[in-house]
């Protein structure tokens, strides 16, 4: 039965079920350890041919529903948040991160008023296309010539992202 998925196991329980006849719902519950609507399920799906497309376990529209589109105005909120932390790269524009943590993000965006998941913090960062990165240093910078320019295009970058309209399909 372990080996089995949910739907199998319905139907292998329905099948012991009707094989006993007369109360065969109840004792294959009591000997099986399942519950009776369980069993009753897989009666019914046997009897009416009712299975999901191939492929699938579970009937499509089962579950929860996504959070995210429900709540458009947290990547609003996650993109001030984040804006001040943002970090790049002055060579390659499309080179970018944040320097706060998932945790981080999400104390920001609670005070800020969303009541937000850490999961639905990766979800954004995953939508917005930053990826998990880290800054190393391993060896000592020179300086270099164009430090200021380094840092005025930084900024521009910045007022350009600020500026730009969300783009939740990113």
């Amino acid at each position: 039965m372990s080996e089995l998925n949910e739907r199998q196991q319905r139907h292998y329980l329905a099948e012991c079920a009707a094989s006993i006849g007369w109360h065969g719902v109840s004792e294959v519950s009591k000997k099986m350890g399942h519950c009776k609507n369980t069993i009753r399920r897989g009666i019914k799906e046997l009897r009416d041919n009712d299975s999901p497309r191939e492929g699938r376990v579970r009937r499509p529209g089962g579950g929860r529903k996504a959070q995210l589109p429900q709540h458009p105005e947290w990547i609003e909120t996650f993109r001030l948040v984040i804006e001040p932390h943002i970090a790049g790269l002055p060579q390659d524009e499309n080179v970018f991160w944040v320097s706060l943590t998932v945790p981080q993000i999400k104390l920001g965006m609670a005070s800020a008023g969303c009541d937000i998941s850490e999961y639905h913090v990766r979800q954004i960062l995953k939508i917005l296309g930053f990826r998990d990165r880290k800054f190393l240093k391993d060896l000592p910078m020179r300086d270099a010539e164009e430090r200021d320019a380094q840092f005025l295009h930084i900024a521009d970058v910045r007022e350009v992202r600020r500026t730009r309209p969300p783009n939740p399909q990113h």
